[in-house]
């Protein structure tokens, strides 16, 4: 009988689950089994309830199922050699290309597991190590995550038929089914091209029922629906400018010691499930004011104690490079007695570009942030009164801070200071939103006109040449499009040519096979019944 999505076993239940199959891994054999398997079932709770929960919508007695998959997967583990994968033994040019990896987390709070679609192809990498490097993965987070859901994002951007390794997705969607009870919180599948529509309609009849609700099909106007701003990478519509690199595991601390027992870390996470991590968000370091109400009042700029120094302190001023990019600097100084790591978020993050976005500042120690606005976004006045950068800063007292590490406490960690910077246009005039200027154009369209136009003081009337490297740089970007779809034709046109050859040369062939001298015509009747062959015709 079908039970109810998540809802844990009773205390008699999993007592009964547990039981059974213990009997069961004792009756075929122990040695079959990895011995620290063994011993999860018999110690943690949770493990074996999310073998029961995992269960839920199959029909069947669920206890008899989920004991079945216990042993199943088990006897899995042991074959697939799970307990020799670390990041020693697999393959370091697969973590080199990074198709797979891990990166922040989605709304639920729930780990984020990257496939690349558009940068994996078949047949390139050896099946079984790539398998091998996805488990990897898999027992990480498990481990990292002490037995909670993850999502899994397949991120399809740029993908085609070529990228779509089926045989490497239907291993990825078997051993969620099969060997990892109760682990997928969704399964996003992003900017996905048309081509592969039917690929993932043979993807889904693989999923059960229940995985199949887990699909979200995703493009960057609706995404923020399952990963917020500060989650999502810049490629995809976020704040995140984080490019990828390898981040090592986090180790966890020891089990703490709970009535003289050691307690299994999944159950401790389970019990202290009210205390999991929250990711920071932008509204949650000020909570008294929103984002927009800022521009209110350009002398709050700051919240909490003296820990840096940015130069400038109330707004950073954009100027126009000879590349056609607008550029600016800030310097950041760690006037504090401690250890200061920083990050510095932005209010439209696909406009800007900012090198560093985080670091790690020891007192008195200073660095130069570059920000940028790239000269094909800068065509149409991207220096608003609403652009903002936010700037946070968090006391670390550990001494040695890997990269990931700094990361994990700068998402979970409370912000110790903010600094806010507003965003001005060399020679501009940004004013707030008036009422319309004669002729029906808004005043702040007609402030953004003149700061892009040829008014005395733009950027533009100081140097012609720098709308004309803007434009030639257009014509360039659309020339190239242009030689691709020329291309393109031309291909065609030797594929129609040769298709037109072959059906003329089918002709041909058709006509001469037919003997000619077996083609004769008989007379009517009347005729004096004489036949004619074709020559004689």
């Amino acid at each position: 009988m079908p039970g109810i999505e998540g809802e844990p076993p009773t205390p008699d239940q999993l007592k009964t689950l547990r039981e059974n199959a213990l009997s069961r891994l004792r009756e075929n054999g122990e040695s079959n089994y990895l011995a620290e398997d063994i011993q999860r079932i018999a110690k943690s709770d949770h493990y074996v309830s999310r073998f029961w929960m995992h269960m839920f919508d199959e029909p069947g007695d669920q206890g008899e199922l989920a004991c079945n998959m216990i042993i199943e997967s088990l006897k899995w583990r042991k074959e697939f050699g799970v307990d020799g994968i670390s990041v020693d033994t697999i393959n370091s040019a697969l973590i080199d290309k990074g198709n797979v990896y891990s990166h922040n987390r989605d709304k639920d709070n729930k780990k984020l597991l990257v496939f690349s679609v558009g940068t994996h192809e078949k047949g390139k990498d050896n099946m079984v190590e790539l398998k091998k490097f996805f488990v990897y993965y898999l027992e990480r987070l498990d481990r990292e995550e002490n037995g909670d859901l993850i999502t899994i994002l397949f991120d399809c951007r740029n993908a085609g038929l070529k990228n779509m390794d089926m045989e490497f997705i239907q291993f990825i969607i078997g051993v969620f089914k099969d060997y990892y009870p109760w682990m997928l919180n969704y399964i996003l599948v992003f900017d996905m091209p048309w081509v592969l529509n039917a690929a993932w309609k043979v993807i889904q009849a693989w999923l059960p029922p229940a995985a199949v609700k887990k699909i979200k099909f995703l493009k960057k106007n609706n995404i923020s629906e399952y990963i917020d701003d500060e989650n999502r990478r810049e490629c995809w519509g976020g704040m995140d400018m984080w490019e990828y690199v390898f981040e090592p595991e986090v180790v966890k601390s020891p089990p703490p010691q709970i009535n003289g027992h050691s307690e299994s870390v999944e159950d401790t996470d389970h019990r202290q499930h009210s205390e999991s991590r929250k990711t920071v968000t932008f509204a949650e370091v000020k909570s008294s004011a929103s984002i927009d109400s800022l521009s209110s009042s350009i002398t709050s700029v700051q919240t909490g104690p003296d820990i840096l120094k940015l130069i400038p302190n109330h707004e950073v001023i954009f100027e126009a490079a000879a590349n056609g990019d607008l550029m600016s600097r800030v310097q950041i100084i760690n006037i504090s007695d401690k250890k200061v790591a920083f990050k510095i978020k932005v209010t439209s993050p696909e406009k800007y570009r900012v090198r560093p976005s985080s670091g790690l500042l020891s007192p008195n120690v200073e660095t130069s942030v570059s920000l940028y606005v790239p000269a094909v976004n800068n065509g149409n006045s991207p220096i608003a009164d609403k652009d903002k950068f936010l700037i946070t800063a968090v006391y670390v007292e550990e001494e040695d801070v890997s990269n990931s590490r700094l990361q994990e406490l700068l998402k979970t960690k409370k912000p110790d200071g903010t600094y806010r910077l507003r965003c001005h246009l060399a020679g501009g005039h940004m004013t707030p939103p008036q009422s319309p200027a004669p002729g029906g154009w808004p005043a702040q369209q007609m402030s953004q006109v003149t700061t892009l136009g040829s008014a005395p003081g733009g950027p533009a009337a100081q140097d012609p040449s720098k709308q004309i490297t803007l434009l030639l740089k257009k014509v360039v970007d659309l020339t190239g499009k242009t030689d691709k779809l020329e291309e393109q034709l031309t291909f065609q046109f030797y594929i129609q040519a040769i298709l037109l050859g072959l059906i003329f040369l089918l002709l041909i062939i058709v006509w001469f096979y037919i003997p000619s001298s077996s083609i004769q015509c008989e007379l009517p009747e009347g005729s004096g019944g004489q036949k004619l062959s074709s020559d004689e015709l």
